[in-house]
């Protein structure tokens, strides 16, 4: 295929995205890729992105789905495997308390320790929008970046990264283990990396934000082919969110913005064409991915517009009361002016949990689909 056919597909996938309702359905890609994408194993490694303020030209409308045997539907998942920063993180110790069916994320209590001021994402996926019992082991961990090696988390070496996450704790605690007897069809792994990564590397003008982001997502790919070499078979991959609009990025001014976007842009570039390579490299693979970045876009440019986010009257700002976490989720002080959950930044980088609601929602309509 033509780089201009598969422009093409791409924009004329994105012109068909519907859009003004939370009940809105992302456009599948239903079949496995066919064809060759490049001789080049690496290829997708050194297409060149186009660098644009906001980020819309990725592959995550071209490679919505591969659907394969060892996928039978989000019903029939028992366990899920999530691997990330503090989006995603519940705090989960793997030597605590194990997911059961009166705690499906184990430790901590529910929703756990989160970023955003309630339950997440993972949260909302195993006990809101899931279609069965699900045991969810959340090895995400605050701060985590890709590989320290390459990009180091700035919070210290207890961080847990995402090669931590899989070699130290998934590998040596969760394959062959009889007390979690997950198979290639009725688990989940889903991944949500790149935030930390970006926000500590990224710089105005410097000519190595790309060779950084060559040997991230070079790095990701080796992490979940260990994954794949374990036995997953079924992945949900999230791009980066456009953190360059967080209040953080904000209050530095408009170069820094604007690197920070192209940064972003450049990732999610590499990162989308890493799926559409993966699906040719493993063709018993079942690959999601979900584009955290256009659904952050379109609730900053108007949160009303769903019922998940409508009731946001604050999306630039923060308050610095409640940055740490509140006592409740529509907790109130006066000198913020409005509830927590009417704010939809948190702190100076996370959101909210109406977010991570809506992110949930919308996660399970593209797994159920």
């Amino acid at each position: 295929m033509s780089l201009f056919m598969l422009l093409a597909l791409v924009f004329l996938a994105r012109a068909l995205q519907v859009s003004g309702q939370s009940t809105f359905e992302p456009q599948p890609y239903c079949h496995p890729v066919s064809g060759n994408f490049s001789s080049n194993p690496d290829y997708w490694l050194h297409a060149t992105p186009v660098l644009r303020a906001h980020w819309w030209f990725d592959y995550a409308s071209l490679v919505r789905r591969q659907y394969t045997d060892y996928w039978i539907g989000w019903k029939n998942i028992s366990y899920l495997f999530a691997f990330g920063d503090s989006y995603t993180s519940t705090s989960f110790n793997i030597s605590g308390e194990k997911p059961s069916p009166s705690s499906p994320l184990g430790n901590p209590p529910y929703p756990g320790s989160t970023s955003c001021d309630g339950p997440n994402y993972i949260d909302f996926l195993t006990t809101t929008y899931n279609q069965s019992y699900i045991q969810a082991y959340n090895l995400g961990y605050g701060g985590a970046t890709i590989d320290d090696s390459i990009v180091k988390s700035g919070f210290g070496s207890a961080v847990q990264s995402f090669q931590n996450q899989v070699e130290l704790e998934f590998l040596h605690t969760y394959v062959n283990n009889s007390e979690v007897p997950w198979t290639a069809s009725n688990s989940l792994f889903t991944i949500f990396f790149g935030i930390n990564d970006i926000t500590n590397s990224f710089a105005p003008f410097a000519s190595h934000n790309d060779s950084v982001n060559y040997e991230l997502v070079k790095a990701y790919e080796g992490l979940v082919d260990e994954l794949y070499a374990a036995g997953a078979r079924n992945f949900l991959f999230m791009n980066v969110p456009p953190v360059d609009r967080s209040p953080g990025t904000l209050e530095v001014g408009t170069i820094d913005q604007s690197a920070e976007a192209s940064f972003i842009g450049a990732f999610n570039f590499r990162l989308g064409a890493f799926v559409y390579n993966l699906a040719l490299r493993h063709t018993d693979t079942t690959l999601f991915t979900f584009d955290t970045n256009f659904l952050f876009t379109k609730v900053l440019d108007d949160p009303w517009q769903f019922g998940e986010t409508a009731g946001y009257l604050n999306t630039t700002e923060y308050c610095a009361a409640y940055e740490n976490g509140t006592k409740s989720l529509t907790s109130f002080d006066p000198s913020c002016g409005i509830p927590v959950n009417q704010y939809f930044w948190l702190n100076s980088l996370h959101p909210t949990y109406p977010m991570h609601n809506f992110m949930g929602s919308q996660i399970a309509k593209i797994l159920s689909a």
